[in-house]
């Protein structure tokens, strides 16, 4: 006799099984019946706010599919949307921190930087990030780490689409020939669980030294008036440069 999770499994293959498009049906409903939930609670909140939203909403996912995935007989079949999970919730993290750095210090993107953002390469990513991260005060050995974690992502799927679809843009070519045959889930689960930290310690540093920058100017407005954005920027970014900097231990 199977086991109880083998006849819960079997049960829900049922329940999928006999669903058809023998009536119409909405994919977004609303006045929500079942299980119902709210997308539009973060619509209306702060950009940074929103970013985060997305970012957490991943991060749950990844989690969740992992845990399954440690559990599951069937492992192998839950690797490719888990690689795939991982590696968007990396760029988007990648993406957000210069992002968010760049707004620090009122800054627009320059042109290479916008057209890197438009991108999925991890590479190009992280070089741009890597100025960001040194002025949030982080100049470590886990640099080097992070840039070997980026790379072997890179190279196993440049274009972010090696774990989504079977073959690449040439229709021909199989993806992800550069990957092992065999791979430790759980190390890999940890390389990309630390590198994330790193990135969310970043974010951590951001809103410090926002919060920071934010209650001295409002002392000094109240004597002076505020300057443009612009002058708090090179202000604030003047700071940040120094060598004793904000007294912070930094990402």
């Amino acid at each position: 006799m199977g086991t109880d999770q083998e006849s819960l499994e079997l049960d829900s293959h049922y329940e999928r099984a006999f669903l058809w498009p023998d009536v119409k049906r909405r994919v977004f409903q609303t006045n929500a019946t079942r299980e119902g939930v709210d997308l539009g609670s973060y619509r209306d909140r702060g950009e940074a706010e929103f970013r985060y939203h997305y970012r957490n909403s991943y991060e749950r996912a990844v989690d969740v599919l992992y845990e399954e995935a440690c559990r599951s007989s069937r492992r192998d079949s839950l690797v490719l949307p888990l690689m795939f999970l991982w590696r968007h919730l990396i760029e988007v993290s990648l993406k957000d921190l210069i992002r968010e750095a760049r707004e620090l210090f009122f800054e627009e993107p320059s042109k290479p930087e916008a057209e890197a953002m438009r991108k999925h390469d991890l590479t190009a990513l992280w070089r741009l990030a890597i100025p960001h991260v040194k002025l949030l005060g982080c100049n470590a050995p886990e640099l080097s780490n992070l840039e070997n974690i980026f790379n072997e992502i890179h190279e196993a799927d440049p274009y972010a689409d090696g774990f989504r679809y079977p073959f690449g843009r040439d229709g021909r070519t199989k993806n992800l020939e550069r990957l092992p045959e065999t791979m430790d889930l759980g190390q890999m689960n940890d390389s990309l669980r630390g590198a994330l930290n790193f990135l969310s310690a970043g974010f951590s540093e951001v809103q410090r030294r926002r919060d920071f920058f934010s209650d001295y100017e409002i002392e000094m407005a109240r004597e002076y008036g505020w300057p443009e954005p612009e002058e708090l920027g090179r202000a604030r970014r003047a700071y940040c440069e120094q060598d004793d900097g904000v007294d912070n231990g930094g990402v």
